[in-house]
């Protein structure tokens, strides 16, 4: 099981380093995560970077969110779109080094802060500092509860409490999941979670495409803290994903029962995608179009 926080970059590369045999330092752990940082590009990460970059750039040009944290970052990602530093979370340390070893090689401007710690867990931070958080495929990652330390805790609620906390009041948050991990009809209750975690859910939330030659989907969440969260959690059953149901026990040991064959990975072609359009109802709106919506 991946750690709460770790970024899907992060998850490959960190075990490629322990595979490896070599430890932390800078200079050995670096340039590997490096590796698999260039490949985000033409990738499903780099393209749905491509479009959190093009909804943080509508954003800024109606509301000021010049405080900016990446959540579960990777070496960086979101400073390297931005071409400004940001503050970055990440859970892998070896994903900051590898931010720092982009730093010094000019890939990444400098100037960025970075911590240590959980996607849950944002401690480090007071309340209300930031305009702008970004989460990019990192979410599904949390669990509707799980273990820390002794404790159960409600990690996915905390996650979107501890996003309201630091944002100010009306800042934005900005959550992106592979298109696999809900559906359509988990939407409503999404939503309603969304709400009483003191988020307004905003007209750019939900599944995007790229060009019809393209296979890229992502599902956005686009987020604006309009108050506080309820005092008390809140019914899981508003967070739970088509996901979660796939990962019942049950069903899943009943599934590896069947299953006597290991299936041959698919090779993944590389695209590049800039272009998106957001699908709802067979109705098709682009960034543009829905910034007009919210801002008109």
């Amino acid at each position: 099981m991946r750690c709460a926080g770790q970024s899907i970059v992060g998850s490959v590369a960190l075990r490629r380093v322990r595979s490896c045999g070599c430890g932390t330092s800078e200079k050995r752990a670096a340039p590997l995560v490096f590796f698999h940082f260039r490949r985000a590009d033409g990738f499903y990460g780099g393209n749905t970077a491509n479009l959190y970059t093009r909804l943080i750039t509508a954003i800024a040009e109606h509301d000021d969110v010049k405080r900016k944290l990446d959540i579960a970052c990777g070496p960086f990602s979101l400073s390297r779109r931005l071409g400004e530093p940001v503050v970055n979370v990440d859970l892998n340390q070896h994903m900051i080094v590898a931010g720092r070893y982009l730093e010094e090689q000019g890939r990444i401007v400098k100037g960025n802060v970075a911590h240590r710690g959980l996607f849950h867990d944002l401690k480090m931070f007071k309340d209300g500092k930031f305009d702008l958080t970004v989460c990019s495929l990192a979410m599904h990652m949390s669990c509707l509860e799980a273990k820390h330390g002794k404790k159960t805790v409600p990690e996915r609620e905390l996650v979107f409490r501890e996003q309201n906390r630091v944002l100010r009041n009306g800042g934005y948050s900005i959550v992106t999941l592979p298109h696999t991990i809900l559906r359509t009809i988990d939407l409503p209750r999404f939503y309603q979670g969304l709400e009483q975690l003191g988020f307004e859910t905003l007209p750019f939330s939900g599944f995007y495409k790229g060009p019809e030659d393209s296979s890229f989907k992502v599902y956005m969440a686009a987020l604006r803290k309009v108050g506080k969260p309820l005092k008390e959690s809140i019914d899981p059953k508003l967070l739970t994903w088509k996901m979660d149901e796939q990962g019942d026990k049950k069903t899943r040991k009943a599934k590896e029962k069947k299953k006597h064959t290991i299936p041959e990975q698919r090779p993944i072609e590389k695209e590049f995608v800039s272009e998106f359009t957001k699908v709802s109802r067979g109705k098709v709106a682009t960034i543009d179009d829905l910034a007009e919506e919210v801002w008109r």
